[in-house]
């Protein structure tokens, strides 16, 4: 794979670290996955993850 073509891994966090980064509870994002209406969720296994591009998207979108 040439330098050119080779991706980049996106950074993970736990919901733990998104929820200290955003200062949201565990509990918002456990429940906005249960309900929907929250940021992209990565399933890696059995383990809830977010891509730092979706939790940026998520919270910085305008709201109607």
């Amino acid at each position: 794979m040439s330098e050119s073509t080779r991706s980049v891994p996106r950074k993970l966090f736990c919901e733990k670290d998104a929820a200290r980064m955003y200062g949201m509870s565990i509990h918002w994002f456990r429940r906005r996955r249960i309900e929907g209406g929250g940021p992209r969720v990565t399933k890696v296994g059995r383990s809830v993850r977010y891509h730092i591009d979706d939790l940026e998207a998520f919270f910085t979108s305008p709201t109607d």
